[in-house]
């Protein structure tokens, strides 16, 4: 008969079960940090005449534990200059930096699920 003993078994499947609660905390925080990211490039980029637009970005997360920011500009005539018009060239100043934002979330969210591992071991 052969007897195999797993040392730390019982440590492992608490992590495991600790898991989805940590991803879901991370995937928070880094949602958040990737939302602002998201507004320092578009408050740079954004076109400025009187201010106005500038003051109307705002970037929020979704509620109710849903993965994901909602991000734009609350002006009139955000969309206008965003996306142009038949007379307006496009300047798209949240639109641009979308896969800037999602690389940064992307990098931050893969260092925090390492580093939660890490401090389980």
């Amino acid at each position: 008969m052969i007897n195999i003993t797993v040392k730390g078994l019982d440590e492992s499947i608490k992590m495991a079960q600790a898991f989805p609660e940590a991803c879901g905390s991370i995937m928070g925080s880094t949602l958040m940090a990737g939302g602002r990211f998201l507004m320092d490039a578009a408050t740079r980029d954004v076109p400025v005449r009187t201010g106005f637009l500038r003051s109307t970005l705002y970037v929020t997360t979704y509620p109710g534990g849903v993965a994901g920011i909602e991000a734009g500009a609350t002006a009139p005539y955000a969309g206008f200059v965003h996306d142009g018009t038949s007379r307006m060239r496009a300047r798209p100043f949240i639109g641009r930096n979308l896969p800037a934002t999602a690389a940064e979330v992307e990098r931050r969210f893969d260092a925090a699920i390492l580093a939660w591992i890490r401090s389980q071991i």
